[in-house]
């Protein structure tokens, strides 16, 4: 259990072996049956398709990609959500046009992170999307730079990436695109 640190104290980076070195990725396990539930969850709440089916071949030599679950609203101008369910154990989530989040962000041991904090994670990220708070495009006629914003229940995230123009005309040439203001709309709930 992590110590709390005093006021003044003088905290220490994590050792260099501790990045990149994964000592207890089973910690992570409970996030496949929270997904499981989750998905089940949506498509009961929500006028959603579900569409079960192969994950695409993985780019890591360590971590496999199990399954792909997609999950489409019924209208265009709502954000759809892909989960990749991965071996490490872990999840990819593709939100709307652009978004990509790991969770885990990394698991290694330098980073440390809680099997509860990703939980929470996995269950804002959701609740977010299904409410229409999550914005993102790409702006700038020079300087192209891609936005995206989370605006939680009691949480924000957002962030700015600077795009090549070829990286932008790539964005922009797929099928799926956010709603022309940016803001994805809240999910529509089944009668």
């Amino acid at each position: 259990m992590p110590q709390s640190v005093q006021e003044g104290a003088v905290v220490e980076d994590p050792p260099a072996e501790a990045y990149g070195r994964v000592t207890n990725p089973e910690r992570f396990a409970p996030l496949i049956p929270a997904a499981e539930d989750l998905i089940a969850d949506l498509e009961r709440r929500f006028e959603v398709s579900v569409t079960r089916g192969p994950a695409p071949r993985s780019k890591s030599r360590t971590v496999e990609l199990v399954e792909l679950v997609e999950i489409t609203p019924i209208r265009v101008d709502q954000a759809p959500l892909a989960i990749t369910f991965t071996s490490f154990p872990g999840l990819y989530l593709d939100a709307g046009a652009w978004a990509h989040i790991a969770l885990p962000a990394c698991g290694c041991d330098a980073c440390d992170e809680a099997a509860e904090d990703v939980l929470r994670e996995l269950a804002e990220y959701s609740e977010a999307l299904t409410a229409g708070q999550l914005s993102e495009r790409i702006t700038g006629r020079f300087r192209l730079i891609l936005e995206h914003s989370w605006d939680g229940e009691g949480w924000v995230r957002s962030g700015r990436t600077r795009l090549s123009a070829a990286r932008a005309a790539e964005l922009r040439a797929r099928p799926l695109q956010p709603p022309t203001d940016g803001r994805w709309r809240p999910w529509s709930l089944r009668s």
